[in-house]
């Protein structure tokens, strides 16, 4: 009987477990592929169509082949020339990138075969042996991956909730028609000041928006831009498969950086040699330490961790000195519904 194996995520995640499973499986089995929306390989995150959409992290380190770490930089270089392996290349070419792999190796292997299906999974159930999953039809498998990514923010915390059913808001920053509705505004407000208000400040910019742009966050933290940084990095300082505490590993984060500001290192190069132990770290974190992490730490390990490409920050800081955008540092009470907009309540953080 050959093994059934169904993973449940057209994006990043579904297609690297699909592609690795490709390259290393040496026996027979069957993979059951699901998405709901048909965005098999790019999903949503590599589905946009704004080449100012930048990746954050530099090309030379964006292979999604662990033992090939120059794979994209060679699929970039034979592609789009103009680009070299310092660069941070258009999220979309990623998107291609991955689906042009997907579309070479998907036939390679004779042990494996690919079914993908374009139909949202209701439900998944375990049996002895198996787990059903359920779509418009029933499907089985041996073995289930849960590719979901990230899901769509919550709503923000408000007393009034009639604004959610308003056209002028937008729960999903890259929904289709939001530029196209904003940039007719002479007013517009961003909640969260990460790396998504980033692609929208680019976007308002890519496409003329002369209007005003509020930005209200509790800490009014932005990204930290990627330094072109001639001075040496740190040497690697994890323990390979050490099981570190939340307080064990602050503490040697905090060394490690006194330690680069006094022999003169790049500072940022110290959370850059954490990269690949991360989800390790993550996965072995007690359920108090991820919430402590997630209380106390995750907004400023988000901007020193998930930096922007400079020329994203630069459109930033020109939209900052032309006082077109306005960072406000507070917490959302209520928003209220205007006509044809939004009337805005919040407290100053503290």
């Amino acid at each position: 009987m050959t093994n059934t194996i169904a993973i449940v995520g057209g994006g990043i995640s579904g297609t690297l477990t699909v592609l690795n499973l490709i390259k290393q499986s040496k026996s027979p089995f069957h993979i059951i592929w699901f998405d709901a929306k048909n965005q098999f390989c790019k999903g949503l995150a590599y589905s946009t169509t704004d080449e100012q959409h930048l990746l954050n992290v530099r090309a030379s380190n964006m292979s999604i082949f662990v033992d090939e770490p120059n794979h994209y930089v060679n699929w970039l270089t034979h592609n789009y020339p103009q680009y070299s392996s310092h660069d941070f290349a258009p999220r979309k070419l990623f998107g291609e990138y991955v689906q042009a792999t997907f579309d070479v190796l998907k036939n390679t292997n004779p042990f494996i075969t690919i079914q993908q299906i374009a139909e949202e999974v209701i439900d998944i159930e375990k049996k002895e042996n198996t787990f059903e999953i359920t779509t418009t039809q029933t499907y089985k498998a041996q073995k289930v991956v849960i590719a979901l990514g990230n899901f769509l923010p919550a709503h923000p915390r408000s007393v009034s909730k009639e604004f959610i059913e308003s056209e002028n808001y937008f729960q999903n920053a890259f929904h289709p028609t939001i530029i196209e509705k904003a940039i007719i505004k002479k007013n517009i407000t961003i909640i969260g000041s990460g790396l998504t208000m980033i692609d929208v400040l680019i976007s308002l910019h890519h496409h003329s928006f002369s209007g005003k742009i509020n930005i209200i966050s509790p800490h009014a933290y932005i990204p930290q831009a990627h330094a072109e940084n001639a001075l040496p990095s740190v040497k690697p300082f994890i323990e390979e498969n050490k099981l570190y505490r939340l307080q064990e590993l602050l503490s040697l984060v905090n060394q490690q950086l006194k330690k680069a500001k006094t022999e003169h290192l790049n500072p940022q190069s110290v959370i850059d040699v954490m990269r690949p132990h991360l989800p390790f770290f993550w996965i072995n974190f007690s359920l108090n330490e991820k919430q402590q992490f997630l209380r106390h730490l995750r907004h400023k390990w988000g901007v020193a961790r998930h930096r922007a490409p400079s020329e994203s920050m630069a459109i930033l800081k020109k939209l900052e000195s032309s006082h077109i955008i306005h960072l406000i540092k507070g917490r959302l009470v209520d928003i209220k519904s205007m006509d044809g907009g939004f009337e805005i309540h919040f407290s100053d953080s503290k």
